[in-house]
């Protein structure tokens, strides 16, 4: 689900094809232009990007890029324009 000011997008993802890169990649950056995504799972952060991160979660948010939760996530876009 994305959060915004809009109503929500639903996003379903094959769990056993895509991986969490695919999604951000290919989805969020390339379909929805969404530069710096942050992927939650309940209040749990499973990615996030930017240059104040530290190289340990850094590290551990590319570990997360091969897998996807096969649970629902929340996309937090703050402010974020989204175009298709």
């Amino acid at each position: 689900m994305l959060v915004g000011d809009q109503t929500p997008l639903v996003l379903e993802v094959n769990t056993v094809t895509a991986t969490m890169k695919d999604v951000i990649e290919k989805v969020l950056k390339r379909k929805l232009g969404v530069d710096s995504p942050v992927i939650m799972q309940g209040s749990s952060l499973l990615y996030e990007t930017g240059d104040d991160l530290e190289e340990d979660m850094a590290a551990h948010y590319a570990s997360l890029l091969n897998k996807v939760p096969n649970c629902p996530v929340v996309l937090n876009l703050f402010l974020q324009l989204l175009s298709c």
